[in-house]
């Protein structure tokens, strides 16, 4: 009875040391992944491997399977007035980054477009999410995404909450990988 009480010990022991292995060997494969892409000066700061990673210019579109997403221009503001009268302030320091968003279906069949929540703006290694909830200015009307229908276009603005001083050459837009895909889209601000 002691030595099958010990083999089955083993065979756990053992088990569970392969599912370590395993675990060490995806954190070590992910981490040279991450160490072997240089950034290209000027284009993408550390921290987004290049070989996760489409690069593109304010104004040029991306090809995500059926759709093609384009952001078509930016705005920087402060405080606006918004269609219900309702006056809209930044945080004291900060600033509103506007990016208009247009996303296509050229495919054939209805697809999830992205989200809000799917891009963000990088400045200087940090992640800045879109704002969720905030009354639009008159004339520009939020990104809403959804289910994109064949020959269906969406067009709609991101806000984000940036640094005040903020310069448009220290920002990226970037479309995290949805649907599938394994590439980051990433949006040059300035040509």
């Amino acid at each position: 009875m002691r030595s099958a009480l010990k083999i089955a010990g083993g065979i756990v022991i053992g088990f569970l040391a392969l599912i370590g292995l395993g675990a060490l060997c995806a954190l070590a494969f992910d981490s040279l992944a991450r160490s072997g892409s240089a950034p290209l000066p000027g284009i993408f700061p550390p921290g987004i491997p290049l070989s996760r990673a489409i690069p593109a210019a304010m104004g040029q579109s991306i090809r995500r399977g059926d759709l093609l997403i384009t952001p078509r221009t930016y705005r920087l503001t402060g405080a606006y007035r918004s269609e219900l009268g309702v006056e809209e302030r930044p945080p004291a320091g900060a600033g509103f980054l506007w990016v208009l968003i247009v996303v296509e279906n050229i495919g054939e069949r209805v697809v999830d477009a992205p989200t809000v929540w799917d891009f963000y703006i990088l400045h200087k290694g940090v992640q800045l999410q879109a704002d969720s909830v905030f009354f639009e200015p008159p004339a520009m009307a939020a990104y809403r995404g959804g289910r994109a229908y064949p020959g269906g276009q969406e067009a709609g603005w991101l806000r984000f909450t940036v640094p005040a001083r903020v310069q448009p050459e220290d920002l990226l837009l970037v479309l995290r990988p949805f649907a599938g895909l394994r590439e980051e889209a990433v949006w040059r601000l300035t040509p």
